[in-house]
């Protein structure tokens, strides 16, 4: 899985904050969402916070992380004991590989009318061949500028977390999107984007020390050789 291949076309600033709001830490049974810095969040311009986000999840700023979404659905209890959704993929993964059934899904419909922005990355289904731990992306819509990034930085992240967890490795990422789009305020600022010279993708580093999910820290990941494109340019985001 190249990942970071998809990361050429994007500014530093986007990317490093896809990433670090790609991990989430648990305390006391609950994930926290990293906080992405501020001078990362800037850059959308007319992203109001909390207000793309269902009133129950305590983010400072910007867009849920890939985790918190699938937490934030509730704990299930199966024979195998309680769990939420995160912790029934990892179970699956390492004892029922084979499984046909190991997906999440975060569009419940009774919490619509409390959320400003209805969540647009929404199910995922993980797909284990050999030893290669594949998965599909499923999206209603994306803002191709302003979004992408962070759900293919994030979840493309997430796939490597639970493949080395669960002892496999990262296979095939696909993301289905139902509805790409380039808004119109946004042309000239994606006519100067492709424009510009590309770079060879960096190397994407996770600690291979980490056997449990729930120990991964920002200072797990690191990349290696990225070289960027200085961008200060504002993007309106339009909700």
């Amino acid at each position: 899985m190249d990942i970071v291949g998809f990361l050429l076309p994007y500014p530093k600033q986007l990317v490093n904050g896809a990433l670090d709001e790609s991990l989430a830490e648990r305390e006391d049974g609950e994930f926290l969402a990293q906080v992405v810095a501020i001078d990362n969040a800037e850059f959308f311009d007319g992203m109001g916070g909390r207000a793309v986000l269902p009133p129950r999840a305590n983010i400072a700023v910007g867009i849920p992380c890939a985790v918190l979404e699938y937490v934030l659905t509730g704990v299930d209890n199966y024979k195998e004991g309680d769990m939420d959704q995160v912790d029934r993929v990892l179970y699956d993964l390492k004892h029922n590989p084979a499984s046909r059934r190991i997906l999440t899904n975060i569009y419940v419909h009774q919490d619509l009318s409390e959320m400003a922005l209805y969540p647009c990355a929404y199910s995922m289904t993980f797909n284990v061949t050999g030893k290669k731990l594949n998965a599909i992306l499923n999206q209603r819509s994306q803002d191709m500028l302003a979004a992408n990034i962070w759900n293919v930085c994030q979840y493309s992240a997430l796939v490597c977390m639970f493949a080395q967890v669960s002892g496999l490795e990262p296979g095939e990422f696909v993301h289905v999107i139902a509805d790409a789009h380039i808004y119109d305020r946004h042309v000239p600022i994606v006519k100067e984007l492709i424009e510009r010279e590309p770079y060879d993708a960096p190397e994407f580093i996770m600690d291979k020390s980490i056997d449990d999910f729930y120990k991964f820290t920002k200072d797990s990941f690191s990349l290696k050789n990225y070289r960027y494109h200085e961008f200060t340019t504002k993007i309106p985001v339009a909700v």
